[in-house]
């Protein structure tokens, strides 16, 4: 208490006062203090830079947990309106980022970014209520984040509401109540993962664009929620890209194996998907995970998605392709099967004949032991 006594809070720079809010946070979500787990700020940025949000775009997640999308998506627009505070940050996982003061944006555009620009809802109430000081430490109101269940309950406001962008990362393991279910959801299901999805697809605007995270079960499950929305996501959808991420990047909250989509409202079906293949995230695998920035696929991610590059880590697939194969998104379904030198292999008649020779030889050999016998 005498320590924190001495801090004159009020002049503190206001990213610093945000970013030691957002530490605390992480640590009451290690601590099992808050039903959600935070997801790592370095795959936040990665969606967000991927999506793209711009001044003038209503931002929502559906699913905020401590506003960890929303504040980035408020950071990345900053940054895109700076130019003499725009600074080059270099994370501890190697990523390399802008950040900025938005010394560009005019008195009516920081009203349109305050008021008017980032929606958020949560179950919790202990989240909603880290999630709106995280906010106005960061400089940004919350005047529409609220508590609110987004797939169960009566009919509200927010229920007609539509999105430009949105980026969320919705709980995995939920299970809902059929009867509680909103009717605007396109699919009715109780797995909150395949809810939480079909609401993205039912609520984004024409030509708005979905950044998700989801748990990998849901890209190639065989049940009949998993398939119709899968289904429903490449018939109305152009769905742009399936990243794979490695497993355990949630940890230590989860250890569950994970990908992000990417999909926007085009009006038309999905014609080409591209995937592509994290291996690793600039951290050390396993439970306790520590920077590793000589491993770091997330620039390769970025540098190749303008142009959809094709590599190593990365592939396009026709749509119908994928509808032929009972919708099934998962990356290491469509990886081709060699990506690196070309291995000399013998010619499958060699193979044959020495085959033959082995069939003759096993023969002669059972036609002795039946005369022991």
């Amino acid at each position: 208490v005498d320590i924190i006594s001495k801090i004159e809070f009020n002049k503190i720079d206001m990213e610093v006062k945000g970013d030691m809010y957002e530490h605390l946070a992480a640590r009451l979500a290690t601590a099992g203090r808050i039903g959600s787990f935070r997801t790592p700020r370095h795959i936040i940025r990665t969606i967000v830079k991927m999506v793209d949000p711009k001044l003038g775009q209503k931002v929502c997640d559906p699913a905020c947990g401590t506003a960890g999308f929303l504040l980035a998506a408020y950071e990345h627009i900053k940054s895109q309106n700076s130019k003499t505070t725009l600074k080059n940050v270099v994370a501890e996982n190697g990523d390399n980022y802008q950040k900025g003061k938005g010394d560009l944006l005019g008195e009516k555009d920081w009203d349109i970014l305050q008021e008017n620009t980032f929606w958020g809802f949560d179950v919790s109430p202990d989240s909603i209520k880290i999630a709106i000081m995280n906010m106005l430490l960061h400089g940004l109101a919350a005047k529409n984040v609220s508590r609110r269940d987004s797939l169960a309950g009566g009919a509200d406001p927010e229920e007609e509401m539509n999105w430009d962008v949105i980026l969320a990362n919705p709980p995995f393991a939920g299970e809902v109540s059929l009867e509680r279910l909103r009717s605007v959801l396109p699919i009715k299901a109780k797995d909150s993962s395949i809810l939480f999805v079909g609401l993205m697809i039912e609520s984004l605007k024409p030509g708005g664009i979905c950044g998700v995270i989801v748990n990998e079960g849901l890209l190639f499950g065989r049940n009949k929620s998993a398939v119709a929305l899968r289904k429903l996501l490449l018939e109305t959808m152009a769905l742009q890209a399936v990243v794979s991420l490695p497993q355990g990047v949630f940890n230590p909250y989860a250890g569950v194996k994970t990908s992000f989509l990417i999909f926007k409202n085009t009006s038309k079906p999905t014609q080409k998907v591209w995937f592509y293949e994290v291996a690793n995230d600039g951290y050390t695998k396993g439970t306790n995970r520590k920077p590793d920035p000589s491993k770091n696929d997330l620039p390769d991610l970025l540098s190749k998605w303008p142009e959809r590059k094709v590599s190593e880590k990365s592939w396009t697939v026709e749509g119908e392709k994928i509808k032929e194969n009972n919708f099934i998104l998962s990356s290491s379904t469509y990886k081709p099967e060699s990506r690196g030198n070309k291995q000399n292999l013998r010619e499958p008649k060699k193979i044959l004949k020495e085959i033959e020779i082995v069939n003759i030889e096993l023969g002669k050999q059972i036609k002795l032991i039946e005369k022991l016998i």
